[in-house]
């Protein structure tokens, strides 16, 4: 059978199954409970189409099936086996389908554990799938090639790394239990049930929003190791993405823990549960239909999807929010009452600032839409968020560090202080010392102080609840892992210290107390092993450092990667930024490469600016995308703007017409990189000479990352933390699945009387 029809006849036979389940389930809401038991079928024969079309697109990789075009696009027969994994989701079908996946694997266990939400829950859970689906149909992963070609154009180096394996089925696990919390909102609203559902939910956001902010690290520690731009976060589109929907379960946690001690914020709660999850599918609107192409480096193409989906986006805002207003007047809990400094308090100012965080994440990312309504689009810069999220930082260090002292609700306001005191005093002595040794800019001192408190006071009370019951230890580690996460934000961002040097065949430089002698290269710089080799001197000590400099065929560019040398108190990072061997690769003189922004004086004789990119144009029937650099010109009788374009086969292919620019010479766009942000530009004509030999030089950038090591460590104890927390949430759930044949009373009681033991 054609490889292209059974991956399409397993996509749609989940189709089929996914809807005959949501039906199924409908009906199931009334009195026809024996249509349960063939939605819990259905879903069964869906799982297993949508996991299986996950694992035949795997096998279609293992065995090489270049005639479908998306095996071409993302793998090659020198590929290891390892990163044929990232190969298939290395592409907007693939990332879908592993969502897909997930989504049907976790529904799975779901169902089981819903009690009298399983009807209603799962069928708003489907109805994600079924929008995954349509999407997967609409653009299938098992297209066939035009013209069938002998072997795959590869993968992209960047993504040939052990943490491209796992990141993104961590990131997109975490897209699918969000779903989860937004499906039992639904399912409380349409049953007018507005409590318990919360204890249902619970162990779901935990789980959810721990995997995204496990995964959103993850990405950031690749980023760290692999791009070299000597960073963790950018404030890219497509990192905002995930962030946007972590702090909504973030936010959304701290909400239920209110809602179970006092009965307040119900209203709150559907909203945090409702909104979470669409950020999930309006970050996924962003980055995957083309709209942010100018403005992310990771944003995908437009693959002619963009109808389904702002469907997908705005079925869920119409159906979430219109249910929660319909219902709103019915849902009622007891106001706020009692002392303003109390641990109920606290959390509700956490839920305030950690839901403002993700309103500015939520408007940065959205300028280039809004801006487009009022005329030209354009994104912020970094330092909007920089600006916006300093003092939610601080306020949220001081939440964290007060949050300990207000469980001992029985102790006066002396003992509480007086239980304070020594993290204080911790504290003080650690914000001191790091002043002394040159922290001290600006504010960021009290955010120091801050930190710390709530790293020292934290890590008593974890020790203290770990120690008399484990198992509700989980928000307190959780809260150690915040503290040290912020403080190696700030120390290794804020400090970091660059320093750029330029140095010849066996000459040394100074960065930082370190003596960098280069001493040449190893390997082909048209082999992907090729590396500078550095030999570094500190303190009498001699190490040797090896930052990777190659030719990539795939993205006609060159690739860098960074040497780390890590450390307790910090990182010295070697990025390697320019090779002057590098020019023997083009084998025709006149090629130059401009970065986002830069201006070259002299250029064959012209001042040319890159003032970035113009329109891009996609054709998703021939997979082609033309790309379009503007230039401003000067010199030689020349000025204006020039507008080269090239046009990417689906093959790889790059076609480039030239354009003039005066008195004969022209230039051509030969390549468009979006990591870094550059133009690869040949240029021809009179002016143009042919290249001079060059001698063996390299630049690098030398950074200094301090305390960066909180960063990683912090990830650790907050994702164990979120273990501990899903493990006890677990524990509350409903029994297992309820037999088919009981009535709708006999069916509610086990959960009421579930519910009165809980109170």
């Amino acid at each position: 059978m054609n490889v292209s029809l059974l991956g399409n006849l397993f996509l749609g036979a989940a189709l089929t199954f996914c809807a005959l389940a949501i039906v199924s389930y409908l009906y199931a809401w009334g009195q026809a409970k024996g249509t349960l038991v063939w939605g819990r079928r259905f879903y069964w024969a869906s799982t297993f189409f949508s996991v299986g079309t996950l694992v035949y697109l795997f096998y279609l990789f293992v065995t090489k099936h270049y005639e479908i075009t998306y095996v071409a696009e993302y793998s090659s027969s020198d590929l290891p086996f390892h990163y044929l994994f990232s190969s298939v989701w290395a592409g907007q079908q693939g990332s879908f389908l592993l969502w897909l996946g997930w989504s049907a694997i976790l529904g799975l266990f779901m169902g089981k554990r819903l009690g009298e939400y399983e009807e209603r829950g799962m069928f708003f859970y489907l109805l994600v799938q079924l929008f995954l689906l349509f999407i997967l149909v609409r653009r299938s992963p098992f297209a066939l090639a035009a013209t069938p070609l002998a072997d795959g154009r590869g993968l992209n180096p960047l993504l040939q790394d052990y943490w491209m394996v796992i990141h993104p089925p961590v990131m997109f696990l975490g897209f699918a239990a969000m779903a989860i919390p937004f499906a039992l909102a639904m399912a409380a609203l349409t049953k007018r049930e507005y409590r318990n559902w919360v204890t249902t939910a619970f162990p779901w956001v935990n789980l959810g929003r721990m995997v995204l902010g496990t995964a959103i690290i993850m990405g950031g520690f690749w980023a760290y190791k692999v791009l070299g731009w000597g960073g963790y976060w950018g404030w890219d589109p497509v990192e905002n993405a995930s962030l946007m929907p972590f702090l909504g379960g973030l936010a959304l946690t701290h909400g239920f823990l209110i809602q179970k001690n006092k009965g307040s914020l119900p209203k709150t709660n559907f909203f945090l549960a409702i909104t979470a999850f669409l950020l999930v599918v309006y970050g996924t609107f962003l980055t995957r239909s083309g709209v942010l192409a100018d403005f992310s480096v990771h944003s995908f193409v437009d693959l002619g999807i963009n109808g389904f989906l702002v469907l997908f986006l705005f079925t869920f805002i119409i159906v979430g929010y219109g249910m929660l207003l319909w219902r709103s007047r019915e849902i009622k809990g007891p106001s706020y009452s009692g002392p303003v400094v109390n641990q109920d308090f606290n959390v509700l100012l956490m839920i305030l600032f950690i839901s403002l965080s993700a309103f500015m994440v939520l408007l940065g990312t959205s300028s280039p839409l809004i801006t487009r309504l009022f005329g030209q689009p354009s994104n912020v810069e970094i330092s909007y968020y920089v600006k916006t999220h300093l003092p939610i930082g601080i306020a949220i260090a001081t939440l964290v560090g007060l949050s300990p002292y207000l469980f001992w609700r029985s102790a006066t306001p002396y003992e509480k202080l007086k239980k304070a005191l020594w993290p204080a005093i911790l504290a003080l002595g650690c914000t001191v010392l790091t002043f002394a040794v040159g922290f001290g800019e600006g504010i960021y001192p009290l955010f120091h102080f801050l930190t710390f408190f709530a790293l020292f006071s934290n890590i008593v009370i974890f020790f203290r609840s770990a120690t008399a019951r484990p198992v509700n230890s989980g928000g307190h580690l959780s809260h150690v892992g915040v503290a040290m996460l912020l403080a190696g934000f700030i120390f290794s961002s804020v400090y970091s210290q660059e320093k750029r040097l330029n140095l010849a065949l066996g000459e040394k430089g100074e960065a930082f107390g370190y003596a960098l002698t280069y001493k040449g290269t190893e390997g082909d710089l048209k082999k992907t092993e090729n590396a500078l080799i550095f030999a570094v001197e500190h303190k009498g000590k001699q190490t040797e450092a090896r930052p990777r400099f190659y030719w990539s065929d795939y993205s006609q560019g060159y690739m860098r990667k960074p040497a780390i040398q890590k450390g307790i108190l910090y990182d010295l990072y070697i990025s390697p930024i320019n090779h002057s061997r590098a020019s023997e690769q083009q084998e025709e003189p006149g090629v130059l490469v401009f970065g986002d922004g830069e201006t070259k004086e002299d250029a064959f004789g012209y001042k040319i600016s890159f003032k970035g990119f113009g329109e891009t144009k996609m054709d998703p029937d021939g997979g082609e995308i033309a790309i379009t650099a503007l230039l401003e010109v000067a010199g030689y009788g020349a000025h204006g703007v020039r507008k080269p374009a090239v046009t990417i086969k689906n093959s790889g292919e790059r076609v480039s017409e030239p354009v003039e620019i005066s008195n004969g010479n022209t230039v051509a766009l030969i390549d468009a990189r979006p990591d870094p942000r550059q133009v690869v530009l040949k240029f021809a004509g009179p002016s143009v000479s042919p290249a001079a030999a060059t001698q063996d030089v390299v630049s690098i950038e030398v950074s200094k990352k301090p305390f960066i090591i909180f960063v990683w460590f912090g990830t650790v104890l907050v994702t164990i933390g979120g273990i501990i927390s899903v493990i006890r949430r677990s524990k509350e759930l409903p029994p297992s699945k309820l037999p088919i044949d009981l009535t709708a009373k006999e069916k509610r009681e086990p959960q009421m009387v579930l519910a009165s033991k809980q109170q």
